[in-house]
């Protein structure tokens, strides 16, 4: 089993409907967690504070947010990294610098960047109501949602040496 360190950062906001997905994700695991290895965290947004006080000194950094693109069904999941990358709700800021801009200014700057960096996005419904609950589609889907990014996860906890 890989001795490397992981953080899994999930973003969002648990007060607009499905737009905290991400944060209740890996609140989710981070209750259950028995690997030493695996940090689980969580961010409202993301930007330049990924670099200082969330990525560096980890090996691999799993990054879980909600998309709403409309071009795939609600709960989809999808896996991205550095080369592959689409924008999701947080991993951006608006008032800050994007997120590959800011993965690249900081390995110009001597951050410790992660070798391996994942994106897991799903798509949602809803991001603009309060309320602590999912759409009907997303509460539908979380048992689901759950156990493929825990299968990811796992997975690359697991990588060989």
């Amino acid at each position: 089993m890989c001795q490397e360190k992981m953080l899994v950062l999930g973003f969002g906001n648990e007060v607009l409907t499905d737009d905290g997905v991400g944060v209740k994700v890996v609140t989710h695991f981070k209750e259950l967690n028995e690997n030493p290895q695996i940090v689980y965290e969580t961010s409202w947004l993301g930007g330049l504070d990924i670099l200082d006080h969330f990525i560096e000194d980890y090996q691999t950094a799993v990054f879980i947010d909600a998309s709403k693109t409309g071009n795939v069904e609600p709960g989809t999941i999808e896996q991205y990294d550095l080369d592959n990358f689409k924008e999701t709700l947080h991993l951006s800021n608006f008032h800050d610098a994007n997120f590959i801009n800011t993965i690249k200014l900081g390995s110009k700057l001597g951050f410790r960047i992660p070798g391996s960096i994942i994106i897991i996005s799903i798509e949602i419904v809803e991001d603009e109501l309060f309320g602590n609950n999912f759409s009907k589609e997303i509460e539908g889907k979380y048992k689901e949602i759950l156990k493929t990014i825990n299968a990811i996860v796992q997975s690359l906890s697991k990588k060989p040496d």
